[in-house]
């Protein structure tokens, strides 16, 4: 994997990011085709986060979302996140239900000859 660090940018985004945190660098990865903000102060790998497209002030705003110091409001977003899709699913699961059981119960109504389903002809 070949990584290209950039030193210097049109917006000035390496400076920028360096005033946040001074561990932090911006490469080009060259096989993904992508920018990458990486910080030497992490223990064991240095990646942080994907750059998408180009670098421009929302990679500064990132950075700053995704920092260490906010990690308590993070998860509580990811929660709060994964909260609200559960209930989604649980909705759309019971007006799916509601709707094929007000199916088969209108099928049934309409249909007398259902009645003695449940005979066998051998009693």
């Amino acid at each position: 994997m070949a990584l290209i660090k950039i030193n210097a940018d049109v917006f000035d985004i390496t400076t920028r990011l360096k005033e946040i945190d001074n561990n932090y660098f911006i490469v080009y990865n060259t096989k993904l085709k992508r920018y990458e903000v990486h910080n030497s102060g992490q223990y064991l790998d240095t990646f942080c986060l994907t750059v998408d497209g180009k670098l421009n002030c929302l990679v500064i705003d990132k950075v700053l979302k995704t920092r260490k110091q906010n990690i308590a409001k993070l998860l509580k977003q990811i929660e709060q996140n994964n909260k609200k899709l559960e209930n989604e699913k649980q909705r759309k699961f019971k007006d799916e239900l509601h709707f094929k059981l007000a199916d088969s119960y209108s099928y049934l109504q309409n249909h007398d000859n259902l009645k003695d389903a449940y005979k066998t002809r051998f009693v």
